[in-house]
């Protein structure tokens, strides 16, 4: 596409380039720099129509909503950003645009559904709205349903889907096709240009279908939707993922796809969008999203903890905790015992029951715990204290005999409720 002195491209890939003038920004590049050579413009985003004014530019992204970015001289308010100060960045207008035209000044555009939207300048009637005022903003052009425009000069044209042609603004050549010509007979608004028509190309859009989205596990989601009508009929679908604006999956004429190969435990959003033979796609559909399903850890030990030491006839809690493949841990209740015959009893909670003993026992605690058939197990060792024993009985052992000037020793016992013994010092003492 060509303007007053600048060019503007697109390449199979819908990468858009353009070189020649840029004093009013019309290759998108703040700079004002001139370019002879081919300029990238807006990297990283796929276009599939552009137009070129005089000297402002307009692009049409494939994104599936119809995104339409305009940029350059905005003198009169072409960019359609309502203002007049000229745009060297491209601004996004809006979306759900499906054509674009540009005239010398003036801008056309088509959005879904076949309504004609036109603004800039408008002293020839160019914009078709039954005035010469020009407009900052998109402008809606009465009510028909077009499906192709262009734009010339000071003139602009539109065809129905049967393919009726009209045309309004300048006619000073002749150029509306009406049979007159000369500034007195420009046309302000749409003029029917009686006994042609044009061959029309489809660009009726398929409408948009309902999407839903369910998860199937750690790493898949599943996505289904409404069949799509066209007037032509639809043949593919495309899914995007997250918000990019490159599909996932290009599908036939199907109303399901399994996105694999997710993350567990993690959100994703889906949009689709339906197309038919043509190349016209629907806008894509209001967003729907699913979790995957938290990843299957494995359980891999299981560590248990009691009290190192609990008194004769008293009572402890032992606790539990598992670890896993993934690296967590959780508390659990496993199943308890202890040793057969021990010092001491457990019960399902965990608390353990002391025996009374006459002297400090050792018992060992076992847990057992399982989980999707893993099982793991762990004991701890727990000491059984003495009770304390009450002081029964004391005996003493002494020399029947000791020779005058000599001596002898003595010695004494205390005996123990508990029914043990222990050498004693007692208080010596004679009568």
């Amino acid at each position: 596409m060509a303007g007053f002195w600048h060019t503007v491209a697109l390449k199979s890939d819908g990468s858009l380039w353009g070189w020649g003038f840029n004093g009013n920004g019309q290759l998108g590049d703040p700079s004002l720099t001139s370019q002879t050579t081919p300029y990238p413009i807006l990297v990283g985003r796929k276009f599939k129509a552009i137009a070129a004014g005089g000297n402002h530019t307009l692009a049409l992204e494939d994104d599936g909503n119809g995104s339409l970015w305009a940029w350059g001289d905005n003198t009169y308010g072409q960019i359609g950003n309502n203002t007049t100060v000229n745009q060297a960045t491209p601004v996004k207008i809006g979306t759900g645009y499906i054509a674009i035209a540009a005239g010398a000044n003036h801008t056309l555009a088509l959005q879904t559904g076949g309504s004609l939207w036109a603004w800039g300048l408008n002293d020839q009637g160019q914009l078709g709205d039954g005035t010469t005022n020009n407009s900052l903003i998109p402008k809606r052009i009465g009510t028909d349903v077009y499906s192709l425009i262009g734009a010339g000069y000071y003139a602009s044209y539109a065809a129905k889907a049967d393919g009726i042609l009209l045309a309004w603004g300048s006619n000073f050549y002749g150029q509306i096709g009406d049979g007159f010509s000369g500034s007195v007979n420009n046309r302000l608004s749409p003029t029917t240009i009686t006994g042609f028509a044009v061959a029309v190309p489809d660009i009726t859009a398929p409408s948009v279908p309902i999407l839903t989205a369910a998860e199937s596990g750690a790493n898949t989601v599943n996505l289904s939707w409404t069949a799509a009508t066209d007037n032509v009929g639809v043949t593919a679908y495309k899914v995007y993922r997250d918000g990019g604006t490159t599909p996932i999956a290009t599908l036939g004429n199907v109303t399901s796809y399994s996105d694999t190969g997710l993350t567990a435990g993690t959100t994703y959003s889906y949009t689709a969008q339906a197309c038919d033979a043509a190349g016209n796609c629907s806008l894509q559909s209001a967003a729907a999203s699913a979790t995957t399903a938290a990843a299957t850890a494995t359980l891999t030990g299981l560590t248990v903890s009691c009290p190192t030491a609990i008194a004769s006839g008293q009572t402890g809690s032992c606790t539990a905790n598992a670890s896993y493949s993934a690296g967590t841990t959780k508390a659990v209740t496993p199943t308890w015992s202890a040793a057969l015959g021990a010092a001491a009893s457990i019960d399902a909670t965990g608390t353990i029951t002391a025996s009374t003993v006459t002297v400090d026992t050792a018992v060992v605690i076992s847990g057992s715990y399982v989980e999707n058939g893993v099982t793991q197990s762990a004991t701890a060792t727990v000491t059984i204290t003495a009770a304390t024993a009450t002081l029964s009985g004391l005996t003493i052992s002494c020399p029947a005999t000791v020779a005058a000037g000599q001596t002898g020793s003595c010695t004494a016992n205390a005996t123990y409720s508990n029914t043990t013994s222990k050498a004693v010092t007692p208080t010596w003492s004679t009568v």
